[in-house]
C-alpha cells in the first residue's frame, strides 16, 4: 500500500502501514540520531565519536489487552525539528485505547527520549505491554579510546542496575559509558549472543479515562549522562525540543505551506549541523556521515551556514575561526579541517583545493556583512590574525593566475567540489568564485579602511570576469565547463552547460545580458522538467547536461551516468539556481526552488538530501550545505543579503505575504514583514 508524505503548514505528515519504518535524521551539538518511524532509533552516536549504538539493532514492539494492530492499519507520523510522533489510530482497534509514540533530542543534551503514551477512551481497564530491543556497540568504545590514547587494552565491563531496575549504566572504561533511564521498573532479558543486548519490558495497566506514559532516556560516549541525572533532563528536553520547533516557525512563515515546510527543514538541516566536539572543535559538519573524526569542510561549510548566519551569527564565527587553522603559510586551504582528539589539535584534511580559499574569504566577508564585527579580523590563529588569514589565501589564488589569459588555472587532479571530475586548466567554477573573492576582499578592505589595498584590486575586479569571457564563452552553452590548458596533453574541452555557472548571475559576474544567457541555458536543459533528451521525466535539476564524455577524467560515483557530479540534483546548487532567477527577479525560480523538496518528499526522505537521481537514489540524509534554499529565499527572494559597506535593501517576497523574525543584523534583531507588496522592517528589542 502506498505511502504518502505531506506538508501541513511548517511539518512534514506521512501516511503509512502502521509498523513501515520512516527515518527521519535528528541532530544536535553533541549527539546525531536518527528516529525510525516506530517509536524507535536506528542510529545514534557522539559527534567526533563512533556509534553509542549498533545500527539497525533497536526494535519496539507493544500491545493493547495483548492485541496488535491488523496488517493493513495505518498510522500519521510528524516529522519537524528534533520530534517525531506518531498518532496509531488505534482506538477502535484495541479497546478504545489510542496510542501514540513521541521521540525527542534538544538543542543541547546528548540525550534521546522515547516515549509512548497510552489514553484509555473506554469503560474498563486494559492492559498495556511495551519492549524495545537494544545493542550497546562496544566497536564504538574501542574505536574510542583509540582515538583518543592511540591504544586500546581491554578492560572488564562494570553493568551496574538501579533504581527497581529503571536505571542502567555500562562502564566501559576511560569515561565512555552508556546510561538508560526508564519510566517503569524493566524486565531485563539478557540475550545469548551479546554481552550487551538487551530486551527491556514494560508492563502497566491504564484505567478507564486515564493515560499512562512509558518512557526510556539513553545516553552515551564520552559525554554521557548519568543516569541520576534523566529525571532533571526529562522536562528541559520536552520543552526545549518543542521551543526549538516554535523558533523554526517563527523564522519564516508564510501562506504557501510547501515554502514554510521547505525553510523549516533547511533551516534545522544548518542549525543541527553544528556541533561540538573535544576541548576545541566547534564548527559545522558537512553531514550525518561526515562525523568521526570531526571534521568542517571549506566550501561544505560556506553554503551550509548561509541560512544560519542571519539568526546566529556566533555559531559562524565559531566557524571561521576553526577553518582558520587550515589556511596554510602559503594561503593553499585543504577540502576540509579535521580535529584530532589525541592530540588535540587541527589538521588539514586533503590538502590543497583550488575553491578553498575563495570559500574562505567569501564567508569572512558575508559573516562581515551581517555583523561589522571588526574584532573577528583581529583575532588571532596559528599566530595569525584572520585578516592576515584572508590575504594570504588571495595571494594563493593569485599565484594560480595564467599569466598570457588572466584566468585561474587549476592543475590535473580532483581538488575542488567536483572531485570525482579530474578538471586540469580553465576551470568556469573555480574562476567564478576567483571573481567573486576579488569583490569580497575588496570590499573588506575598505571596510577596515585599507584604501590602498583596496584600490590595488580594482583593475582585478574588472579584468576578471572579461578574461573568463573571452577564454570560456560559448553562444551554445553559456560559459564552457572547463578547457585543458596542458599543450603536453590532447586538448580537452566539456563544453556542457553546467549548473555551476549559475555563480556568475548570484554574484553579479559579468554583464546583465551574459548573466540572463547563462539563466536561460540552464533552464532549457538542466531542470528536467523542460529537458526531454534525458529519460526520466520531471526529477529536479540536473548539474550538468550532457553528461561528461571524457571517461578517463571520471572516477568512482561519477564514472556513471547521472550519478554524483555527473547529472545529479544537488540541492544546495538547485537553491544557488533559484536564488540567482529571485535576485533578478525572475518568475520561474520555483522549479528549482522546490523540485528537489517535492522529489525527496515522494521518495519518503523526511531531511535534506545530499545528491539524488533517479538511478542510483540518493546521497545522505541531513546534509548541511542541502539547507541553502532556506537561504536563497532569504538572499534572492526577500533581499536580505547586505552588502559590507552599504545597507541592505530588502524587497518584497516573490511569493506573497510573509513574516521573518529574529534575524540579527549589525548588533540588532529585526523581524522583516511583507504584506500585500509592501516591505516593513521592524527593530525589536
Amino acid at each position: 500500500m502506498k505511502t504518502n508524505t505531506m506538508v501541513d503548514n511548517h511539518s512534514l505528515v506521512t501516511d503509512a502501514l502502521w509498523y513501515k519504518p520512516l527515518e527521519f535524521d535528528v541532530s544536535n551539538c553533541r549527539l546525531l540520531t536518527q528516529f525510525n518511524g516506530n517509536g524507535g532509533i536506528s542510529k545514534y552516536s557522539v559527534a567526533g565519536e563512533w556509534p553509542v549504538l549498533v545500527t539497525d539493532h533497536w526494535f519496539t514492539s507493544w500491545t493493547v489487552n495483548r492485541k496488535r494492530l491488523p496488517a493493513q492499519h495505518r498510522k500519521q507520523v510528524r516529522s519537524f525539528g528534533r520530534i517525531q510522533s506518531i498518532d496509531f489510530g488505534s482506538r477502535e482497534e484495541l479497546d478504545q485505547v489510542s496510542v501514540r509514540s513521541e521521540s525527542y533530542v534538544d538543542e543541547s543534551h546528548n540525550c534521546i527520549l522515547l516515549r509512548f503514551i497510552f489514553s484509555n477512551h473506554g469503560n474498563e481497564s486494559a492492559e498495556i505491554f511495551l519492549r524495545h530491543g537494544m545493542q550497546v556497540d562496544r566497536q564504538g568504545y574501542v574505536a574510542s579510546v583509540v582515538r583518543q590514547h592511540g591504544r586500546y587494552e581491554a578492560s572488564p565491563l562494570n553493568v551496574s542496575w538501579k533504581g527497581r531496575n529503571r536505571q542502567l549504566e555500562i562502564d566501559l572504561g576511560d569515561e565512555y559509558r552508556f546510561a538508560l533511564f526508564a519510566s517503569h521498573m524493566l524486565d531485563v532479558e539478557q540475550t545469548e549472543d551479546s554481552d550487551l543486548k538487551y530486551n527491556l519490558d514494560m508492563k502497566d495497566r491504564v484505567a478507564p479515562g486515564d493515560s499512562v506514559t512509558m518512557f526510556i532516556m539513553i545516553s552515551g560516549g564520552s559525554d554521557c549522562i548519568r543516569s541520576d541525572q534523566f529525571e532533571d533532563v526529562y522536562s528541559q528536553l520536552i520543552d526545549n525540543a518543542e521551543n526549538y520547533g516554535h523558533w523554526l516557525k517563527s523564522a519564516f512563515s508564510s501562506q504557501d505551506m510547501e515554502l514554510n515546510a521547505l525553510f523549516s527543514a533547511c533551516l534545522n538541516v544548518g542549525c543541527s549541523s553544528y556541533k561540538e566536539s573535544g576541548d576545541k572543535f566547534a564548527a559545522f559538519y558537512a553531514g550525518v556521515n561526515y562525523q568521526s573524526p570531526s571534521r568542517t569542510y571549506f566550501r561544505d561549510g560556506y553554503w551550509t551556514v548561509l541560512p544560519v548566519l542571519p539568526y546566529r551569527p556566533d555559531l559562524v564565527k565559531k566557524e571561521i575561526l576553526t577553518l582558520a587553522h587550515g589556511v596554510g603559510e602559503d594561503g593553499s586551504c585543504p577540502s576540509a579541517v579535521i580535529y584530532n582528539q589525541l592530540s588535540n589539535e587541527f589538521t588539514q584534511f586533503w590538502p590543497d583545493h583550488y575553491d578553498s580559499p575563495s570559500f574562505f574569504i567569501m564567508m569572512v566577508h558575508d559573516y562581515l556583512a551581517w555583523t561589522h564585527d571588526k574584532d573577528l579580523l583581529e583575532q588571532e590563529v596559528n599566530g595569525r590574525t584572520i585578516f592576515d588569514a584572508l590575504r594570504l589565501c588571495f595571494h594563493k589564488l593569485q599565484s594560480c593566475i595564467d599569466a598570457t589569459t588572466g584566468v585561474m588555472i587549476k592543475p590535473e587532479n580532483r581538488r575542488d567540489w567536483c572531485d570525482n571530475v579530474v578538471r586540469q586548466g580553465y576551470v568556469v567554477y573555480d574562476s567564478l568564485l576567483y571573481c567573486r573573492a576579488i569583490k569580497c576582499l575588496h570590499e573588506v578592505f575598505l571596510f577596515v579602511g585599507q584604501n590602498e589595498l583596496a584600490a590595488d584590486l580594482s583593475d582585478d575586479i574588472a579584468s576578471a570576469p572579461e578574461n573568463l569571457r573571452k577564454l570560456l564563452w560559448d553562444d551554445e552553452s553559456g560559459y564552457r565547463n572547463y578547457v585543458n590548458s596542458d599543450a603536453a596533453s590532447a586538448p580537452v574541452s566539456e563544453s556542457n552547460v553546467s549548473i555551476e555557472q549559475a555563480l556568475a548571475a548570484v554574484f553579479d559576474i559579468g554583464s546583465e545580458t551574459s548573466q540572463q544567457a547563462v539563466l536561460d541555458k540552464i533552464t532549457a536543459r538542466l531542470e528536467t522538467c523542460h529537458n526531454l533528451e534525458q529519460p526520466f521525466g520531471d526529477w529536479g535539476v540536473m548539474t550538468c547536461f550532457p553528461l561528461y564524455e571524457h571517461v578517463p577524467n571520471l572516477v568512482e560515483k561519477s564514472s556513471y551516468p547521472f550519478r554524483y557530479h555527473n547529472g545529479s540534483d544537488w540541492p544546495y546548487l538547485s537553491g544557488m539556481l533559484a536564488w540567482a532567477k529571485m535576485r533578478h527577479q525572475r518568475d520561474d525560480w520555483r522549479y528549482p526552488l522546490t523540485r528537489w523538496f517535492s522529489y525527496s518528499l515522494e521518495q519518503q526522505w523526511l531531511t535534506p538530501v545530499e545528491y539524488y537521481d533517479p538511478v542510483y537514489g540518493r546521497g545522505s540524509f541531513l546534509q548541511g550545505w542541502s539547507g541553502m534554499p532556506a537561504a536563497a529565499m532569504l538572499f534572492g527572494g526577500l533581499g536580505l543579503y547586505p552588502s559590507l559597506n552599504q545597507e541592505w535593501q530588502p524587497k518584497p517576497a516573490p511569493w506573497g505575504d510573509c513574516d521573518v523574525q529574529g534575524i540579527y543584523y549589525r548588533g540588532q534583531r529585526y523581524r522583516y514583514r511583507c504584506q500585500s507588496g509592501k516591505v516593513t522592517l521592524e527593530m525589536v528589542a
